[in-house]
């Protein structure tokens, strides 16, 4: 069963990531963290299988807390969620070359905004192959529009078979299913939801960089 940690600084994001997470995954420990400095003296006393970060949070954030945490154990998996305007995307970004995972892992800076677009354009996202050989991951977005809130459901399978159109239309509207059903159980299990009354407290998950685990656009 999988050790996670969710690290947001809204309580109503972690809660709702956290209820995402206990519905689809077998975890064993599920911990959370409302600022940076909370998420390194967790990391520094546990060992997560994966870690799911805000970006901008008070305390330690950005690129600053993954280096921190790779230090402390450079095998957990962290996935970082946030909006970024595209000029500070490609300041983060940098010039290139990006860490390369294996030889299909996309690893130009351009590339990586280029596909990131697209998935926003199309609706869904892949990793064809870029963590792991032989596996392709599909990825589609949890939209609440009204209250500005963004996660996502994914898929992952032999490369041989999601490579498949009928496979892959398959997949994708059970995707399409699942993330209709996600964002009624979201709404269902919060009344500030289901009255389109929640503002500007939820980050949009729009833009996500992954760090050591699966990456869909």
């Amino acid at each position: 069963m999988l050790s996670v940690l969710v690290a947001d600084d809204h309580f109503l994001v972690r809660k709702g990531l956290i209820q995402l997470l206990q519905e689809h995954l077998s975890i064993g420990r599920l911990d959370e963290a409302g600022d940076g400095n909370e998420v390194l003296e967790l990391a520094r006393s546990t060992s997560y299988d994966l870690m799911i970060l805000d970006f901008s949070m008070p305390g330690k954030e950005g690129l600053d807390l993954i280096r921190d945490l790779k230090d402390i154990d450079a095998s957990t998996h962290v996935i970082i969620l946030s909006i970024l305007p595209e000029d500070r995307a490609r300041a983060i970004l940098g010039t290139g070359p990006l860490p390369r995972i294996n030889e299909r892992t996309v690893t130009d800076p351009e590339e990586v905004l280029r596909e990131a677009a697209h998935a926003r354009e199309v609706g869904y996202g892949f990793d064809r192959e870029e963590y792991e050989t032989g596996l392709t991951c599909m990825a589609l977005a949890i939209g609440l529009p009204e209250a500005d809130f963004y996660g996502a459901m994914s898929v992952s399978g032999p490369t041989a078979r999601m490579r498949d159109p009928v496979v892959r239309d398959r997949m994708l509207d059970a995707l399409r299913r699942s993330t209709a059903l996600a964002v009624a159980a979201l709404r269902r299990e919060s009344p500030a939801l289901a009255a389109g009354a929640v503002p500007a407290v939820f980050p949009a998950f729009r833009a996500s960089a992954s760090f050591g685990a699966d990456a869909s656009e």
